[in-house]
């Protein structure tokens, strides 16, 4: 009684969803003795299984695939899997995309990679990972988030269109200038002193976000001393 292990070696890319049974046949001396050749038996059958990938990135301030410039700029890529193996261990990779040269993102000489490894707990979920990293250079660009799935080393599915926008995140670098008149002189700029006094700063702003909400902050300041202009002990200030 024993045992003794025989190795198949073949293509298996085209048998995604499909299943092999080992048929076994032994012989003694050109005669047979032994069989086992039932195509019902699990333990003879080992299934394939092809997993893939989707992912959605956004920015952690925004919750959007548009981002503001910073210095330090967050995007959450969400990875969608599907036909995993339950209790295997799997590693996410995945890099930033320069959307308009199709290379990898590269800051003060570095690529913008990020990887996490995790246990499979059922075969279809979603991972998150995070790339943190100075977008200050990026406005008006756009980064894609390509994602690559390995099991040992082995590369078992990945995503990474260029063109797709659910994995794009495009940056905008608001600005803002100022008109800033009397509300009483129609718009004239040289007023009288008056006990009251409303001036009307006209804000216009561009490359901001739509649906999402801004606070202007507005101070007046001395144009002699270079500093905020103090009325009665208060700073002048605005808020909208």
């Amino acid at each position: 009684d024993g045992s003794i292990d025989i190795e198949f070696t073949f293509d298996s890319s085209a048998l995604a969803g499909e299943a092999v049974v080992a048929f076994e046949t032994l012989t003694y001396n050109g005669e047979e003795i032994a069989t086992h050749t039932d195509i019902t038996d699990k333990g003879q059958t080992v299934t394939f299984k092809k997993p893939s990938v989707k992912t959605t990135a956004k920015d952690t301030v925004t919750n959007t695939n548009e981002a503001f410039v910073s210095k330090k700029t967050t995007v959450i890529d969400t990875v969608e899997y599907t036909n995993l193996i339950i209790g295997k261990e799997y590693t996410v990779s995945g890099v930033l995309m320069n959307k308009a040269t199709n290379e990898p993102l590269m800051v003060n000489g570095i690529e913008v990679s990020a990887t996490k490894t995790f246990t499979a707990t059922q075969e279809d979920g979603s991972i998150d990972i995070e790339f943190t990293f100075d977008s200050s250079a990026l406005a008006g660009e756009a980064v894609v988030a390509f994602e690559t799935l390995t099991h040992k080393d082995i590369e078992v599915a990945s995503h990474t269109d260029i063109n797709d926008m659910p994995q794009t995140v495009t940056f905008k670098n608001p600005k803002v200038k100022t008109t800033a008149r009397d509300k009483a002189a129609n718009g004239n700029k040289d007023i009288k002193p008056n006990k009251t006094t409303t001036i009307v700063d006209t804000v216009s702003y561009t490359d901001l976000i739509i649906g999402k909400e801004y606070t202007i902050n507005g101070v007046l300041m001395d144009k002699t001393t270079g500093k905020e202009l103090i009325v009665n002990g208060n700073t002048v200030t605005a808020t909208k």
